[in-house]
């Protein structure tokens, strides 16, 4: 037996509940083309799009190797569960990346040759299986960060390239390239805390470049690995 059809006082509460979840939807589409770093931060506010944009690829440039790694994985864990690892070596530590927010089981390791490393990075950009590539490259030129940022305009995923060469990172990396932001980041001492606990990482965070904004700079740390970041202070 076909169900009664609603009089017209009765459709209109359902009608709006069903606008108000459609503007819900809507809204948390809009929120998805950007990852905040720090919620409510300063970090954000300094970004053209409120947060690291999707669909593009991003620069980090790491004194520390561990620092870098750590760093990008934090923003890897935020993008979503499903990560690639590309790089010649090192291999990823399973626990290690844990404590970063990235869960073993939607991480997949890619370990490719110098010729290699590119087109694997471009694939898993392509294959939309990722929310997030991370590649530890060298200096790369501009065409091949051009092909990292259209595969990832596509998928909209976020690109990473994690270069770890500190000549390069001395002299402030100014290479042209398609990325939408480049980073720098430096680990600092921090404050003395009870010696049966971990210090928190702290970090000196430079955005050297973004597209639309302004290079600045922030001392940051994070209490909890794997949660947003924590700006102590800025360069105004």
């Amino acid at each position: 037996m076909p169900a009664p059809l609603l009089a017209a006082d009765d459709r209109r509460p359902l009608l709006d509940r069903l606008r108000a979840r459609l503007a819900r939807l809507d809204a948390s589409a809009r929120q998805s083309t950007h990852l905040p770093i720090a919620v409510a931060s300063a970090i954000d506010r300094a970004l053209p799009w409120g947060g690291l944009c999707r669909g593009a690829v991003h620069e980090i440039l790491a004194v520390d190797g561990g620092a870098g790694a750590a760093f990008a994985c934090l923003l890897a864990a935020r993008a979503g569960p499903f990560l690639a690892w590309v790089a010649i070596a090192p291999d990823p530590y399973p626990a290690g990346l844990r404590a970063w927010g990235v869960e073993p089981q939607g991480l997949l390791v890619v370990r490719a040759g110098a010729a290699d490393l590119l087109w694997a990075a471009e694939e898993c950009l392509k294959s939309k299986a990722f929310n997030a590539v991370l590649l530890f490259a060298s200096k790369l030129s501009l065409a091949a960060s051009r092909r990292l940022h259209l595969a990832a305009e596509k998928s909209g995923a976020i690109g990473l390239i994690l270069q770890q060469n500190l000549i390069l990172q001395q002299n402030g990396f100014s290479n042209p390239s398609a990325a939408r932001t480049r980073w720098r980041l430096s680990p600092i001492p921090g404050p003395a805390g009870p010696t049966h606990l971990a210090p928190s990482p702290r970090w000196r965070l430079d955005l050297l470049r973004v597209r639309g904004g302004s290079p600045r700079s922030w001392i940051v740390r994070c209490d909890n690995p794997g949660s947003t970041l924590i700006v102590e202070n800025s360069d105004g």
